[in-house]
């Protein structure tokens, strides 16, 4: 933190008695001072009413002018009417809601950070567990802090209304206060006020009274508005109205018999007044005389334009814009209702008018329709006269409206652009820049970019509002350069479409060899104008009225608010003000037979002051400064949210208006900082004043006292924001603490300091205020927070004794061990403090051991131990060169004196004294007292207490560099001979002794130049972790094992293979036996390894026999180990097995079946897995495809097959199909399918041979016996096994009629025809089911009945697939089914037991064909009529669809002359329906192609 100013310079305030209001004064004063000499500067012209521009600051002028002086202001204010204009309507959010909301957020970053308080990242989790973060939160918080405070409840004080300097009289106006008092609701950034006498004086002025004029349709009401240095206001009756700023009305310009004034303007200096009027008239007054106009542009027929004779509007075209062009008074633009804009040189030859008149835009209206005047029809006026205006038809309007015109006002700095006499105009569809001099010529044009086509049709569906604003050529302040100086501003205009608006600046280009001309009015005629668009941004409305406060702000009116844009840093949004437009004056234009008011001529600005004319009086608003918000703050008693905002301004982040305020962060502190501090110190004196408790703040309305503590709890948090700000805390610390401490109320002060010093925003404070701070957490017992703030501190901040006897008596360790190292940079003395903390917990495990565990006993073990365990993080850090907790680093000397004297201490062979001195104690390690201190004492408590935290700790220190220097005195290599030589003495169990062999085992090779033993010492090593017994450690020592041996080569003569065999260290194993080509011995050490996953142990057997073969030879000795492994491969996974064993040794096959004799689920699968792959992927082995394996002779063909006959006969056909076995194999598997019942597949076999004859006789012969065993089976009342013996035939039957099918529909089989094969098959199939019908009505078998349908089922079946494939066959279904009733017959006739019924079988088989075929016909035609109806129903949907919008005249694009289908590459952002775009005309093209 930068050194700060002495208290005496900056807050020597003991000499100053004047009270808090003229203080405050003094405080804000000299910037509004100097805002008021800038704005002095936007001035144009010195005109008739220089002698109102008084000297003196701006509220002495502002006095005079408005001829009140600003205190009794308030008494002539119409309150009422000034709430009411500015109505707090809700306005429907927008866009730009939140853009006022973030408005000056995306400022430079403040350094202070926020108040809101999160948890923040400390330095240890157990003080991050221990302590709670609440953001404190108040009633009300203010909009205009931006830096994140918290806002205090407000205390109204007695101070005055507004210092001597503040722009505004009214200033708390511009806030919505609390009904309470307590805060601010909402920032308004305007100050209004009204000017009444003027309207009054309008309505004096008027001939008939006003009541009666009311009444009778005829009172003067004002249209149309210029204030530029007078107030000229238009009136329904024709007259205009011309006032100063006092209110005194100066003179009237008035015409006979004249129409309301829809337009008017007034020249720079203030000399003379343009009208234009609704009937089309203009006239030109001099304000010296005004009893009669001194030009007038007259009317003109249409009969007169349409000659060609003259120019100028038509009778009866109302006026909507007029404006002076250049210095001349006697050159002016207007334009009328009808979209035409005339330009108009008012000269005089010889006394005589000689006007002449220039059309700068639109077509003349065509003839008017013929039109019967209505009463009352006012054509379109927004206000009603007492004279009967002429009455015209209206004109059919040929071109588009003049919604704004706008000429360059010449600037207090001369420009280049001055001589052109620029002139603006706006339509709804385009942007017209003309030029008059030296010829005129439309330099500028700019098309609206929204549905062009219909506003080129008048189609217009855009918004119909557009506006202008031009800004001169002047000279400010440049505030964006640190030297300072002046600079002349660019001419820059403004306009709007709808809620959008562009800024545009022009400038001209001189061709090289030209000189710049310094003569005004003479522009070259080679040069060239330049526009550049420099900004632009969407408004939360449609925008009614433009107007431009400063060169760099820019105002615009809408319907429901206000909002000022600063036009610098990309457009942002400074200040929004709810606003009624509604209420005032407008004038009625009609357009496109709609009626639309506009606003435009209502709205003016002047120096800075916004003016707007409503239908009653004249308001005048004022963007409020930065000093105003602040006064209006402490005017209300809030004086934190004062303070909090005064910090906004010096940090550049306050939102709103910042005018005044340098934009140079350096030269803004220096006009903000001396402010802040005045004003910071001023709050709190009156805080902490006697008069206080006597003022209004003290109490409510009703009398009640009122609870400052907020006030008081606010004040520290405002002002270290505030000093932090300054880079200047001395106030805080010195007299703010002093106040607090006199008042007997500092804990609220050390309250609020204490967030600050825990996120880290402050370290160094005074220690008389820590002694405070920890004494009071202290008391409270908020020990969780004492031990934070002393490890947050900075050490020079603490009172060590008092923070080294807090962490003592309270057991705060990490506290402690900061204080030791940071403060008294004793590295030793945490380790000393720790070591007598490890050896109570090591008495009280002995103690537990030896009498049992209590519940005390074990808590105060637990309590303990945590806090000893501290010693290992806090050794890693200081040996790492970090700082224990926060992991900062140290710096490079002081690390390594923290690690050299923490080396030293841990690594000496015997007991210290510590401190080093006659006041020192001797450090002893063992349990009892009295006891003999081993050698290395240190080291070997550590160990003793947790060998693996203490070797983890080791572990992180030997990465450091500081060991790589061996002239330190301790280095790697003595930190492991230490560790051997602790171990040779044989203190250590096992489990600790083998983790400190693991150490040095994985430590030597990491650091091979600098750790160098003998080979014997790490043979020994290493034969110790092979050793060792314990299972759960087996996976690290081998590990350590392994890295040892990176580094150790043993001898040969060595044998270590049946240690490590023992050990379980297979991985070392196969490393050797690898790189020895021991193939063998190699594949044991992966068989033997249990802990490899299966998927890996075959790929690395599969790995190791083809290493090992020769010429594809295996060795004996692997097939061997293979072989003596089998039944284990076999469990671990079978697939994996068969696939090894085809691949590598295919004669073994018999071998591993046979091991697997007598589980039948498993031989198939192992088969399976060879013959039929593509089956077995679907198992719960699954294996990547394969062809079936060639390598499975006839026996295992014929074992796969019997094996898939009793347990998966299904998969018969499917498995014969996919193995194609040999003529010999086919033949072999006869008898075992004829054994098995296995129907499906011998008709399969029998076919696949050819025997298609002796198929359908096996056909005939299986559906004779199948019946055959059913009727056994019902005759023979089996019993419960009845139903599933006859299941289990049926499940024949149907695979076997399945495969009959297959083989009729067979067309490849010319030796049997078709006819007799679905002739037999149909014939064996009902002889079958009449058989079983039999057989149930003889026996009276209910449960048969089931059975029969699916019998029957099955020639249902038959008979579909003979109707589908008849055609295709050749087969005459009725001679085929003849033949087939009288060969059954036949057959039935000549068996052993003829049947009676079989007619009655015949005919349900072809009654229930029948109904299948009716139910089927059915549902296929409900089907068809339901997508029939949805297709229907789609079509014309995309037939209404399609006669929506816009059609091309053709399907080519316009641009490229390509089909509109064909593919155009388009940027991923846009979407392929927008493509293709289509115009109402019907053209139609690509996006992506250029125009």
């Amino acid at each position: 933190m930068s050194a700060s100013p002495s208290l005496g310079d900056e807050f020597d305030t003991e000499g100053d008695e004047r009270d808090y209001t003229m203080r405050l004064g003094d405080i804000l004063g000299h910037s509004d001072e100097e805002q008021g000499s800038e704005s002095d500067e936007d001035f144009v012209y010195d005109g008739k009413d220089a002698e109102l521009e008084l000297s003196g600051d701006y509220r002495e002028q502002l006095s005079e002018v408005l001829e009140q002086r600003l205190d009794e202001l308030d008494e002539i204010e119409d309150r009422e009417h000034v709430g009411h204009l500015l109505s707090a309507e809700e306005i429907k959010p927008s866009q730009n809601d939140e853009v006022e909301k973030t408005a000056v957020v995306d400022q430079a970053p403040s350094p202070i950070p926020t108040r809101s308080i999160g948890r923040p990242s400390f330095l240890h989790p157990n003080v991050s567990r221990l302590r709670s973060f609440a953001s404190r939160t108040t009633s009300v918080s203010s909009p205009s802090s931006v830096t994140g405070l918290p806002q205090e409840e407000g205390t109204p004080s007695h101070l005055s209304a507004v210092s001597r300097t503040s722009s505004t009289s009214n200033i708390h106006e511009g806030y919505d206060i609390h009904p309470e008092g307590k805060g601010i609701q909402e920032r308004i950034p305007f100050r209004w006020s009204t000017m009444k006498g003027i309207l009054e004086q309008v309505r004096a002025f008027s001939a008939a009274p006003q009541k009666a004029a009311t009444v009778l349709g005829n009172a003067e009401t004002p249209t149309v508005m210029a204030a530029n240095g007078l107030i000229c206001i238009g009136t329904s009756l024709g007259k205009i109205y011309v006032f100063d700023f006092k209110q005194n009305l100066r003179t009237v310009c008035a015409v006979k018999d004249a129409l309301a004034v829809t337009a008017i303007a007034l020249t720079q200096d203030r000399t003379f007044v343009a009208a234009g009027y609704q009937d089309g008239q203009i006239h030109l007054f001099n304000l010296s005389d005004t009893s009669k106009p001194v030009r007038s542009v007259p009317t003109l027929p249409r009969a007169a334009v349409v000659s060609g004779r003259r120019e100028g509007h038509l009778h009866g075209s109302r006026i909507t814009h007029i404006g002076f062009v250049g210095p001349r008074h006697t050159a002016i633009v207007s334009a009328d209702e009808y979209g035409m804009a005339f330009y108009h040189s008012l000269g005089k030859v010889l006394f005589v008018e000689a006007t002449d008149v220039l059309r700068l835009l639109g077509k003349y209206p065509e003839e008017p329709q013929a039109r019967t005047p209505t009463v009352g029809d006012p054509e379109g006026s927004s206000v009603s006269t007492a004279k009967s205006p002429r009455r015209h038809s209206r004109w059919i309007r040929q071109s588009p409206h003049i919604l704004s015109m706008v000429s360059l006002p010449l600037g207090s700095v001369p420009n280049p652009t001055d001589a052109y006499n620029i002139t603006a105009i706006i339509t709804p569809i385009k942007l017209v820049i003309v030029a008059l001099k030296p010829s005129p010529k439309t330099w500028f044009r700019k098309r609206r970019a929204e549905d062009r086509y219909a506003a080129l049709v008048n189609e217009i569906h855009l918004d119909t509002s557009a506006c202008l604003s031009w800004y001169p050529s002047i000279s400010v302040k440049n505030e964006d350069s640190p030297e300072g100086g002046m600079r002349n501003t660019i001419p820059t205009l403004l306009h709007t479409w709808g809620s959008s608006a562009m800024v545009l600046t022009i400038r001209e280009e001189l061709a090289p060899h030209h000189v710049k001309s310094q003569k005004r009015g003479m522009p070259h005629e080679d040069a060239k104008l330049l526009f550049e668009e420099v900004g632009s941004w969407t408004a939360g409305d449609e925008i009614r009225a433009v107007q431009w406060l400063t060169p760099f702000q820019a105002l615009l009116v809408m319907d429901f608010s206000i909002e000022v844009w600063d036009i610098r840093d990309g457009c942002k949004l400074i200040e929004r003000a709810s606003f009624s437009i509604s209420t005032l004056a407008s004038v009625t234009l009609r357009l496109n037979e709609r009626k639309v008011r506009s606003y435009e001529q209502s709205v003016c600005a002047y120096k800075g002051k916004l003016f707007l004319l409503g239908a009653k009086d004249i308001l005048v608003g004022t963007l409020l400064t930065w000093t105003d918000h602040i006064l209006g703050l402490v005017e209300h008693g809030d004086s934190l949210a004062a303070i909090e905002l005064a910090t906004a301004y010096h940090l550049g982040t306050a939102p709103g208006n910042q005018s005044g305020l340098p934009r140079i962060a350096e030269a803004r502190k220096q006009v903000t900082g001396n402010q802040l501090r005045e004003l910071m110190q001023a709050s709190v004196r009156h805080a902490f004043s006697p008069e206080r408790l006597t003022d209004s703040t003290h109490r409510t309305a009703d009398n009640r006292g009122v609870d400052l503590t907020s006030l008081f709890e606010g004040l520290v948090p405002t002002c270290i924001y505030a000093s932090i700000a300054l880079e200047n805390l001395d106030f805080v610390y010195e007299d703010l603490f002093d106040y607090y401490q006199e008042a007997g109320i500092e804990r609220i002060f050390l309250t609020a300091l204490t967030p600050f010093l825990l996120d880290g925003v402050l370290t160094l404070i005074p220690p008389w205020i820590t002694q405070h701070l920890i004494s009071m957490y202290e008391e409270k017992g908020d020990l969780s927070t004492a031990e934070a703030l002393i490890w947050h501190l900075d050490p020079l901040s603490l009172d060590v004794n008092q923070a080294i006897q807090l962490c003592r008596d309270r057991g705060l360790w990490d506290a402690l061990i900061y204080v030791y190292i940071r403060a008294l940079k004793d590295y030793v003395g945490p380790v000393v403090e720790l070591i007598s903390l490890v050896r109570r917990v090591q008495k009280l495990r002995q103690t537990a051991g030896a009498t049992g565990i209590t519940p005390a006993l074990e808590s105060a073990i637990e309590k303990d131990t945590i806090n000893a365990y501290k010693v290992f993080p806090y050794i890693a850090a200081t040996l790492s060169g970090l700082i224990y907790p926060s992991q900062v680093p140290l710096s490079v000397e002081e690390g390594s004196t923290a690690k050299a004297d923490l080396y030293g201490f841990l690594t000496d062979g015997r007991s210290r004294i510590w401190p080093t001195g006659p006041t020192g104690k001797l450090v002893l390690t063992t349990d009892e007292e009295g006891g003999t201190e081993p050698t290395y004492p240190y080291l070997r408590l550590l160990l003793r207490f947790d060998p693996e935290s203490m070797l983890h700790t080791l572990d992180i220190a030997l990465e450091d560099s500081y060991l790589n220097d061996d002239n330190q005195g301790v280095g790697r290599l003595i930190i492991m001979k230490i560790l051997l030589e602790m171990l040779n003495t044989g203190d250590f169990p096992p489990s600790d002794a083998t983790l400190i062999r693991i150490f040095v085992a994985r430590n030597v090779p990491k650091y091979p130049q600098y750790i160098k033993m003998p080979p014997s010492l790490l043979h020994s090593v290493l034969v110790e972790l092979a050793s060792d017994k314990d299972v759960e450690t087996r996976e690290d020592r081998q590990l350590a094992a392994e890295y040892l041996l990176s580094a150790y080569k043993p001898r040969e003569g060595d044998d270590l293979v049946s240690l490590f065999e023992s050990a379980g260290f297979y991985r070392i194993l196969r490393s050797r036996f690898r790189a020895e080509r021991q193939w063998s011995s190699l594949l044991e050490a992966y068989l033997q390894d249990l802990d490899i996953p299966s998927a890996e142990l075959f790929v690395h057997l599969d790995e190791v026999v083809v290493s090992s073969s020769k010429k594809g030879i295996i060795p004996r000795d692997v097939i061997l180990v293979v072989m003596d492994s089998l039944p284990r491969l076999l469990a671990i996974n079978l697939n994996k097995t068969a696939l090894f064993i085809d691949k590598r040794m295919p004669d073994q096959h018999p071998r591993a079946l046979e091991l697997l004799e007598g589980d039948d689920e498993r031989q198939l699968v192992y088969l399976r897995t060879l013959l039929e792959p593509s089956k077995a992927l679907h198992g719960p082995y699954e294996v990547e495809p394969r062809p079936a394996s060639q390598h499975i002779d006839q026996d295992g063909q014929r074992l796969f097959f019997e094996l898939m006959c009793r347990t998966e006969p299904d998969g018969l056909v499917e498995a014969l199909s996919v193995m194609k076995p040999s003529t010999t194999s086919l033949k072999i598997l006869l008898p075992i399918f004829k054994q098995n019942l296995a129907h499906d597949a011998l008709i399969f076999l029998l076919s696949d041979l050819g025997n298609i004859s002796d198929a359908l006789d096996y056909i005939e012969k299986a559906c004779r016996t199948e019946a055959s065993r059913i009727t056994n089976i019902v005759e023979n009342r089996v019993g419960v096994d009845q139903e599933h013996n006859i299941a289990s035939i049926v499940d024949r039957i149907k695979r076997m009629s399945q495969r009959s099918i297959a083989l009729c529909k067979d067309t490849k089989i010319s030796t049997i025809s078709a006819d007799e094969r679905w002739l037999r098959l149909l014939q064996a199939q009902i002889l079958l089911v009449q058989g079983v019908v039999d057989a149930a009505s003889l026996s009276g078998a209910e449960s048969l009945e089931d059975s029969i349908e699916e019998l029957r089922s099955l020639v249902h079946q038959s008979f579909d697939a003979l109707l589908l494939h008849s055609s295709t066959q050749g087969i005459s279904f009725p001679q085929l089914f003849r033949d087939l009733v009288t060969s059954t017959t036949e057959a039935n006739k000549y068996s052993e037991e003829p049947s009676t019924e079989l007619y009655t079988e015949f005919r349900t088989i072809l009654t229930g064909m029948l109904d299948t075929y009716r139910y089927d016909g059915e549902l296929l035609t409900t089907t068809a009529a339901l997508v029939n109806r949805d297709v229907n129903a789609a079509f014309e949907g995309w037939v209404q669809k399609r006669k929506l919008g816009w059609k091309p005249a053709q399907a080519v694009c316009n641009n490229c002359h390509k089909s509109l289908a064909q593919t155009v590459p388009i940027n991923d952002d846009i979407t392929e329906s927008s493509a293709i775009c289509v115009s109402a005309t019907g053209q139609a093209w690509h996006v992506q192609c250029p125009a």
